[in-house]
């Protein structure tokens, strides 16, 4: 404490001039419209500078919070717009079969030939195996295993993922694979050699699917017909970059089991 004293003691003239320059600034500014208009400017900068700062250091602490929200609100929009699309093309009810379950990806695996992906999504959360997975680019892959809080993912970059897909422009109807090759690229089989098929054509999922049939998949980059002239060898440049994930949603189709227990009281009789 004696050593603060003394310290202050040999500053007091220094300490004694700022003081009565804040004193007569304050005067000054006081006293004259003109300055004090000009330090409320420069304060109000500062200020808005600093509450600024803050408020970026606050949105990137609550992120994933903000994310979270945002992907429940893109769940609910786009289950509006499936009921709305769905209606429209049919004369079925306006409720679609389909709901999203918004999720975030934690586990990528893209550079090897049967990539497994893990989501922070489980049982709890309504998901079992077998659902679909995209995003707001397009598809992703398969649900595969399921637990209580997390889920593992069948990649479409596995050389043993099958999704049933089509051409958008017509009804045609193949297999969606992967070759092992590309992560950037999948291949589509068993499109019949009569199909109208073009580079930049846009693939989508098919009606037989665990997808809503539409999501987008692709597009056409090489179409050529295989050696027995019957069926198109053909690349998809896919829509989803997919070392570059991060939320997805997995689709519940509330219509499954149903489905599912009249072909197999169809397959009994």
């Amino acid at each position: 404490m004696q050593q603060v004293i003394s310290y202050l003691i040999k500053k007091k003239n220094l300490l004694l001039f700022l003081l009565l320059m804040v004193v007569s600034l304050g005067l000054t500014i006081q006293s004259h419209s003109y300055h004090k208009s000009k330090f409320v400017n420069a304060a109000n900068n500062v200020t808005g500078g600093l509450y600024e700062y803050t408020n970026h250091i606050n949105e990137f602490i609550h992120l994933d919070e903000y994310n979270e929200r945002l992907l429940k609100e893109n769940a609910k929009l786009r289950k509006e717009l499936s009921n709305y699309s769905f209606h429209e093309a049919s004369d079925f009810p306006v409720d679609t079969p389909y709901d999203l379950i918004p999720a975030k990806l934690i586990h990528n695996s893209f550079d090897k030939k049967e990539n497994i992906l893990v989501i922070n999504r489980g049982a709890k959360h309504g998901v079992a195996p077998d659902m679909g997975v995209i995003t707001t680019n397009g598809v992703v892959g398969i649900i595969e295993s399921v637990g209580e809080n997390y889920s593992t993912v069948l990649s479409i970059l596995h050389t043993e993922s099958r999704v049933n897909a089509q051409l958008k422009k017509t009804n045609h109807i193949g297999s969606l694979v992967w070759n092992g090759k590309s992560i950037y690229k999948v291949q589509l089989e068993d499109i019949t050699k009569v199909a109208p098929i073009q580079v930049n054509d846009t693939i989508v999922t098919g009606n037989y699917s665990v997808f809503p049939q539409g999501i987008d998949v692709g597009i056409v980059i090489n179409a050529q017909l295989d050696q027995t002239e019957n069926f198109y060898k053909i690349d998809i440049a896919t829509f989803n970059d997919m070392s570059n994930i991060g939320y997805v949603y997995v689709i519940k189709n509330k219509a499954k089991k149903e489905v599912e227990q009249l072909l197999n009281k169809s397959a009994n009789e």
